[in-house]
């Protein structure tokens, strides 16, 4: 995957369907330091939610095409990478 080296927004379809675990954590970890180093705005799409709930600060859901629900993500206070339980 090329991407520039300072975007203001990113997007990223069907996010974490194409890559193992170790990847997408990987992935993830440079997505966040983009996200907090440059300021980088990402908008992921995915067909669930699983990895997203990992870094997302929104979660928004689309049903044909109408927001569906709008949903807090991943908090601060829930540290770095930290498993749910």
């Amino acid at each position: 995957m090329a991407v520039y080296s300072d975007p203001r927004v990113l997007l990223i379809d069907d996010y974490g369907t194409t890559i193992d675990n170790k990847m997408e954590f990987d992935f993830r970890k440079r997505l966040i330091k983009m996200n907090k180093d440059l300021g980088t705005t990402i908008i992921a799409v995915a067909p669930d939610d699983f990895n997203l709930k990992k870094f997302a600060a929104v979660l928004i859901y689309l049903d044909n095409g109408h927001v569906s629900k709008i949903r807090p993500g991943k908090t601060k206070s829930q540290g770095k990478f930290r498993k749910k339980t």
